[in-house]
Protein backbone atom coordinates (compact mmCIF):
# COMPACT_ATOMS: atom_id res chain seq x y z
CA UNK A 1 0.00 0.00 0.00
CA UNK A 2 1.23 3.43 -1.26
CA UNK A 3 1.43 6.59 1.26
CA UNK A 4 -1.20 7.76 -0.13
CA UNK A 5 -3.28 4.74 -0.16
CA UNK A 6 -2.42 4.61 3.72
CA UNK A 7 -3.36 8.11 3.98
CA UNK A 8 -6.90 7.59 2.16
CA UNK A 9 -7.91 4.73 4.15
CA UNK A 10 -6.92 6.88 7.52
CA UNK A 11 -9.30 9.39 6.64
CA UNK A 12 -12.30 6.67 5.91
CA UNK A 13 -11.44 4.68 9.20
CA UNK A 14 -11.68 8.28 10.86
CA UNK A 15 -15.15 9.68 9.14
CA UNK A 16 -16.60 6.18 10.17
CA UNK A 17 -15.62 6.64 13.77
CA UNK A 18 -16.90 10.34 13.54
CA UNK A 19 -20.38 8.83 11.87
CA UNK A 20 -20.28 5.80 14.64
CA UNK A 21 -20.63 8.77 17.53
CA UNK A 22 -22.91 11.35 15.60
CA UNK A 23 -25.34 9.23 14.76
CA UNK A 24 -25.48 6.78 17.55
CA UNK A 25 -25.14 2.87 17.88
CA UNK A 26 -26.80 2.23 14.78
CA UNK A 27 -26.66 -1.50 12.86
CA UNK A 28 -24.72 -1.77 10.13
CA UNK A 29 -23.76 1.69 9.57
CA UNK A 30 -21.16 2.29 7.01
CA UNK A 31 -20.11 5.17 4.84
CA UNK A 32 -20.96 4.93 1.21
CA UNK A 33 -19.77 8.08 -0.06
CA UNK A 34 -17.04 10.69 0.64
CA UNK A 35 -16.20 12.74 -2.33
CA UNK A 36 -12.64 13.89 -2.29
CA UNK A 37 -13.25 17.15 -3.82
CA UNK A 38 -16.58 18.56 -2.59
CA UNK A 39 -15.58 17.02 1.29
CA UNK A 40 -19.94 15.83 0.72
CA UNK A 41 -19.87 12.84 2.64
CA UNK A 42 -23.19 10.05 2.97
CA UNK A 43 -23.69 7.06 5.54
CA UNK A 44 -26.28 4.39 5.61
CA UNK A 45 -27.29 2.19 8.28
CA UNK A 46 -29.16 -0.91 8.34
CA UNK A 47 -32.62 -0.90 9.84
CA UNK A 48 -35.10 -3.96 10.15
CA UNK A 49 -38.53 -2.98 9.32
CA UNK A 50 -41.05 -3.29 11.80
CA UNK A 51 -44.95 -2.80 12.59
CA UNK A 52 -43.88 -0.96 15.89
CA UNK A 53 -40.49 0.63 16.50
CA UNK A 54 -39.08 -0.11 20.07
CA UNK A 55 -35.42 0.73 19.10
CA UNK A 56 -34.68 4.06 16.98
CA UNK A 57 -31.12 2.93 16.13
CA UNK A 58 -32.45 -0.62 14.96
CA UNK A 59 -35.75 -0.56 13.58
CA UNK A 60 -37.81 1.39 10.79
CA UNK A 61 -41.54 1.47 10.86
CA UNK A 62 -42.92 -0.09 7.60
CA UNK A 63 -44.69 3.15 6.39
CA UNK A 64 -41.52 5.06 6.77
CA UNK A 65 -39.63 1.59 4.84
CA UNK A 66 -42.14 1.86 2.09
CA UNK A 67 -42.00 5.11 1.69
CA UNK A 68 -37.85 4.53 1.07
CA UNK A 69 -38.56 1.04 -0.89
CA UNK A 70 -42.37 0.86 -1.42
CA UNK A 71 -41.98 -3.40 -1.63
CA UNK A 72 -40.43 -3.33 1.44
CA UNK A 73 -41.80 -6.33 4.16
CA UNK A 74 -41.96 -6.79 7.85
CA UNK A 75 -38.53 -8.20 8.63
CA UNK A 76 -36.87 -7.22 5.98
CA UNK A 77 -33.60 -5.28 6.76
CA UNK A 78 -33.04 -2.08 4.81
CA UNK A 79 -30.49 0.53 4.12
CA UNK A 80 -31.61 4.02 5.15
CA UNK A 81 -29.53 7.29 5.01
CA UNK A 82 -28.16 7.96 8.17
CA UNK A 83 -26.27 11.19 7.47
CA UNK A 84 -26.91 13.69 10.19
CA UNK A 85 -27.26 17.16 9.12
CA UNK A 86 -24.18 19.03 10.14
CA UNK A 87 -21.55 15.70 9.62
CA UNK A 88 -19.59 17.16 6.85
CA UNK A 89 -18.00 19.91 9.15
CA UNK A 90 -17.86 16.67 12.17
CA UNK A 91 -16.14 14.45 9.33
CA UNK A 92 -14.04 17.22 7.83
CA UNK A 93 -12.52 17.50 11.71
CA UNK A 94 -12.46 14.04 11.85
CA UNK A 95 -10.02 13.58 9.30
CA UNK A 96 -8.27 16.75 10.04
CA UNK A 97 -7.22 15.05 13.14
CA UNK A 98 -6.49 11.97 12.05
CA UNK A 99 -4.07 13.24 8.98
CA UNK A 100 -2.36 15.08 12.01
CA UNK A 101 -1.51 12.09 13.35
CA UNK A 102 -0.42 10.09 10.49
CA UNK A 103 2.14 12.58 9.87
CA UNK A 104 3.19 12.78 13.41
CA UNK A 105 3.50 8.71 12.80
CA UNK A 106 5.50 9.09 9.51
CA UNK A 107 7.53 11.60 11.30
CA UNK A 108 8.53 9.34 14.30
CA UNK A 109 9.69 6.46 11.82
Amino acid sequence: MNEREEFLETIDKAVLAAAHKAVGPARGLRVVEIDRKSGGVRVLAKLQVVEKVQNEHAEIPLPAAQSIKPNAQLGEELEVDATPKDFPQIAAQAAKEAIMRRILEKEKE
